[in-house]
C-alpha cells in the first residue's frame, strides 16, 4: 500500500467506535460498518468481543490489483455472456412499485 489505512477500533474509555479507512481527511465517515435495517426487531451492534474491527482492518491491509484484461473482457462482452444485466433493463417489480400509491 502506498498509504496505510486508518484502523477501525473501539475507544475503551468512552466505548465509541472509531472508524478508519482511506482518504477520510479526518472527516466522519458517512456509512457505519453495520447498516441499520428498519425491518429487524433489534439492530445489529458491534460487541466488545466482536472481531469485526480486526477483520475489516486485516482486509484493508490486502493489496488489490485490477486485472485489466479481464476488465476489458467484461466491459466488451459482459452483456453477451450475461455477466451483468442490461443497464436499460427495468425489473417488473420496479414498474409495479411505481404504480402503487402509498396511503
Amino acid at each position: 500500500m502506498i498509504v496505510p489505512h486508518k484502523t477501525f477500533y473501539r475507544e475503551i474509555k468512552t466505548g465509541e467506535n472509531i472508524l478508519g479507512g482511506y482518504l477520510l481527511n479526518d472527516r466522519e465517515f458517512v456509512y457505519s460498518l453495520i447498516i441499520e435495517n428498519s425491518k429487524l426487531k433489534e439492530q445489529s451492534i458491534i460487541g466488545d468481543n466482536n472481531l469485526l474491527f480486526n477483520t475489516v482492518n486485516r482486509l484493508s491491509n490486502v493489496g488489490f490489483k485490477i486485472n485489466t484484461e479481464v476488465l476489458e473482457f467484461i466491459l466488451d462482452k459482459g452483456l453477451d455472456y450475461k455477466l451483468f444485466t442490461d443497464p436499460n433493463f427495468i425489473h417488473p417489480l420496479e414498474i409495479k412499485k411505481k404504480k402503487i400509491k402509498k396511503i
